[in-house]
């Protein structure tokens, strides 16, 4: 979404944020930003209109927590993270059957065989490690080991819920979800604040 439809959602109210890994990891931006959403909520409130709900996958959520865990090691409080999750108005919301079933269609559309995932697996690890997956055809390996990346789950529950998904990342895990980078959103959220949108 750019800056346009992203204003244009906020306006109406009403709409549901789901955070991907990577915005999380913006900390003060992401942080900020919650703050000014809540500062846009008391406002469509104040009109009437639904406010705009923010939501964290728990597969996002994992690789925040690890994060945490490697940066603070026996410093690290699950009760204090929390807390202070809740207090920027932030919903954990968990990966059900729901989500997994809208990951299995999302991925058989894209992938109707075993031999188209096992190559696209095989490629997105070799980008993985910063090689040109054009420049490594020769390379052994066919696929079938490779994991998956958790961006499909992280985009299966969005596209599930029907939320817009606040991420930077463009790769086919992404393709076809409604989907903002936080600095446009916040941007939005900005000029709409101060009545420039």
């Amino acid at each position: 979404m750019n800056e346009e439809d992203i204003s244009q959602r906020l306006r109406e109210g009403g709409l549901t944020l789901s955070f991907d890994t990577n915005a999380l990891f913006l900390n003060r931006k992401f942080l900020t930003l919650c703050d000014e959403v809540a500062l846009w909520n008391q406002r469509l409130g104040s009109e009437g209109r639904q406010p705009v709900g923010l939501r964290v996958c728990t597969v996002a959520h994992s690789e925040k927590l690890f994060d945490l865990k490697q940066a603070f090691q026996d410093a690290f409080d699950i009760g204090s993270i929390m807390a202070a999750f809740h207090s920027k108005g932030l919903v954990l919301e968990s990966f059900t059957d729901k989500h997994a079933l809208a990951l299995a269609i999302r991925l058989g559309e894209f992938y109707p065989d075993d031999k188209t995932w096992r190559e696209a697996k095989r490629k997105r690890c070799i980008q993985c490690v910063g090689l040109n997956p054009n420049q490594v055809q020769a390379a052994s390996g066919t696929g079938r080991r490779c994991g998956a990346t958790v961006d499909w789950l992280i985009g299966a529950h969005a596209h599930a819920e029907g939320y817009v998904l606040v991420t930077k990342d463009k790769g086919v895990e992404m393709k076809h979800l409604k989907r903002v980078e936080l600095d446009t959103l916040a941007e939005a959220l900005r000029k709409l604040m101060s009545g420039a949108a």
